[in-house]
């Protein structure tokens, strides 16, 4: 419920910066991306630590990495420090150890990919919308 919840809260935010249908593209690309990114490091981590059951196995991937990519994005719309996503990734882990490290941390870094590099300019070409952001009198 509190996924759902901050799902909200963070599109609200976001759509009065990109329009609607671009926000949909992108949480769609978020979604995928965030899930091969957690399998991606559920797999670096079975093979680190030599036990692919254990870690192959327990986890999750959902919605909760795509939320930590939109605050990565939302840091730089909002007076909120750049890197407190990192701070929160932290503090989710020791306060609740069940969590899906691997989850969040991928959503992290998809966010990061969108923001540092080409994936927003790939990501803007090939939008339906054909110009993601909304006009300054929107």
């Amino acid at each position: 419920m509190l996924n759902i919840a901050l799902l909200a809260v963070k599109s609200a935010i976001l759509e009065q910066i990109y329009r609607p249908g671009y926000l949909l593209y992108m949480m769609v690309v978020f979604t995928f991306l965030s899930s091969l990114f957690c399998t991606f490091l559920r797999i670096l981590s079975a093979l680190f630590y030599k036990d692919m059951e254990k870690n192959l196995v327990r986890g999750c991937v959902g919605i909760s990495g795509v939320i930590f990519a939109l605050k990565v994005l939302i840091s730089d719309f909002t007076k909120v420090d750049e890197f407190v996503y990192w701070i929160e990734l932290v503090v989710i882990h020791i306060t609740s150890p069940d969590t899906c490290f691997t989850s969040h941390l991928g959503g992290i870094l998809v966010g990061v990919l969108y923001k540092y590099t080409f994936l927003q300019r790939l990501m803007y070409f090939g939008s339906l919308d054909n110009f993601a952001l909304r006009s300054s009198g929107a």
